[in-house]
């Protein structure tokens, strides 16, 4: 079947970098996994751990994420969670062309909203053309018994010549929505392909159960895999180094879990308040990062005058590189004129085990 036909990162959910759960938009807990919403609301996102009476866990998967709704979303005009996939990942399907390949998605899906209930896929394309090439397909699939896993499989057509084109870029080249909505233009007519129209990256199914409307509903997947062709073949597992190198493409995460001085950076001091410290990657990265940290009361500059620790006031990110996406100088703003320009310093935790350093490059 060859390796890396999957080309969805993290499907199985083994990696969660930012921490097992969270209330944060966006990415903020399984990575390459993010969530949205129109309004103000709460939606928990969290990595579980499965257990034997689990069917997935039956076949290995021993993880899961979970979204789940602690205050009912009133109002929303859209709520989404899933993956967007790089344009350089999906090039070979050549999407837009007449030689264009369909492709299989598959994954087990549970979901504690009422049985019977109407459930949806959506793939959205993103790539050249403007908005005279921009299209989407969603597929509907029944909640076959609340709070029971059940395994979902779909072959996707290619969209017609012209359209859904996927350019040779590291920007997202695809993102796939797993029961999302977006009210404002919704689909009537499942398992085709629709476009061009405006608003074609608002998506889901008219018939799809609103399940932000309670608090406590959930959805919840694991073991997804997108491949070309029109077989769903078994999940491909790839070992947890692999898996943990292509998260890293998109975030890197640093933090000294055991030791509260953990040291992150070796620099050089520049003025009585400011040191420049150089941070390497662990892989390059996607497209330079930003900087996403804990509060920067937790790190500390350690003065190599006398070995004294000064906390800090600021810290920022500026690419150190060609390309900045192999490493990038973090500047650190000491409190006071303390430090002697000069001298080397290194950038630590203050006396804690919550400093951690992020570097996001999500798509």
């Amino acid at each position: 079947m060859g390796s890396f036909r999957n080309r969805i990162i993290n499907g199985d959910m083994r990696i969660a970098q930012r921490g097992t759960s969270s209330t944060t938009v966006g990415y903020g807990s399984v990575d390459r996994w993010s969530t949205s919403s129109s309004v103000v609301g709460t939606v928990t996102q969290s990595q579980q751990t499965l257990v034997s009476s689990d069917a997935p866990y039956q076949l290995g998967f021993k993880n899961s994420v979970r979204y789940t709704i602690t205050t009912p979303l009133t109002s929303v005009t859209y709520q989404y969670q899933g993956q967007g996939i790089e344009g350089y990942n999906i090039l070979d399907l050549n999407w837009g062309t007449s030689y264009g390949s369909p492709v299989t998605i598959s994954f087990w899906f549970r979901s504690n909203v009422p049985t019977g209930s109407t459930m949806c896929c959506t793939f959205v394309p993103n790539g050249s053309g403007g908005a005279s090439a921009l299209c989407r397909f969603t597929f509907n699939f029944t909640l076959i018994s609340s709070g029971n896993w059940q395994y979902v499989t779909y072959t996707i057509p290619p969209p017609p010549s012209g359209l859904g084109v996927i350019t040779n870029t590291i920007t997202s080249g695809l993102n796939i929505y797993i029961h999302s909505l977006f009210t404002v233009y919704l689909t009537s007519v499942p398992g085709t392909w629709e476009g061009p129209a405006a608003g074609m990256f608002n998506v889901g199914s008219t018939a799809a159960y609103q399940w932000w409307n309670n608090a406590g509903n959930y959805i919840e997947f694991t073991g997804v895999q997108l491949e070309r062709g029109t077989v769903a073949t078994p999940f491909e597992v790839r070992n947890y180094a692999q898996e943990l190198a292509l998260c890293y493409r998109y975030y890197q995460q640093f933090q000294g879990t055991s030791d509260p001085y953990h040291t992150f950076a070796l620099g050089q001091c520049v003025s009585g308040t400011q040191a420049w410290t150089y941070f390497r990657f662990l892989q390059p990265m996607r497209t330079p990062p930003t900087l996403t940290s804990s509060a920067v009361s937790n790190f500390c500059l350690n003065n190599s005058t006398a070995g004294a620790l000064y906390p800090l006031t600021a810290l920022a990110i500026n690419a150190n590189d060609s390309s900045g996406v192999e490493c990038a100088r973090l500047d650190a703003t000491a409190s006071t004129a303390v430090l002697t320009a000069g001298n080397a310093t290194l950038l630590r935790g203050n006396n804690t085990t919550s400093a951690y350093i992020g570097l996001n490059a999500e798509l």
